[in-house]
Formats: C-alpha cells, structure tokens, sequence
C-alpha cells in the first residue's frame, strides 16, 4: 500500500489505488451526488483496453448533469488511476466502446 492512497473495490473484484492528487478533484464542486469512489464501486460502463498495457475506463453520472470516466492501469497490486475526465466526450466514450470491450 502506497502512502496517502485510498483503495476501492470494483464490482469485478478489482482493487483499485486512487492516488492523492486524484481524491480532491471534486471538492467544492455544486450539483454532485456521488464520490470519485462510487465511480468504481458502481459504475454505469467498465470498458477494458489494452494499449500496450491492460487498462480498465469507468464511466458514471456523479451529478444531475456530470459525468465522470477513471480510467485505471494494471500494477503487479492490483489497479492504479491515472486520469479523471469530467463531462468526457462522446467522441472518446465512442472510441473506447469501438476498440474496447464493455465488462459491465
């Protein structure tokens, strides 16, 4: 366990490592009702890609008009973030449903 890290479960049994820089993104924000953490815990889409490494994406509304996509890497301990996009667009959540394949 890495210091300053905070450790969720996915509904595959994944463990994922949210880094420090990652657990503030969205303090202050108004309109949201859920947690960088509930992204994992209950996602609406886990999509996997490998790109060179194995690389898991969650996609979840966290607000009345907010979504959010994490998207995660496989580490020998389990599964790290490595970024956080509010209000991605459509053209990405496409390209990660066409070259990607959809677990959840």
């Amino acid at each position: 366990m890495q210091e300053g890290y905070y450790y969720v479960n996915d509904p595959l049994g994944n463990r994922i490592a949210i880094p420090p820089r990652f657990q503030t993104m969205l303090d202050g924000e108004e309109e949201i009702y859920d947690d960088l953490a509930t992204v994992f815990h209950n996602p609406l889409m886990v999509l996997e890609l490998n790109t060179g490494r194995d690389e898991l994406h969650y996609y979840r509304a966290i607000g009345w008009n907010i979504t959010l996509l994490a998207s995660a890497f496989k580490t020998k301990d389990g599964w790290e973030v490595f970024s956080c996009t509010r209000n991605p667009s459509m053209h990405i959540i496409k390209e990660l449903i066409t070259h990607g394949r959809q677990l959840k």
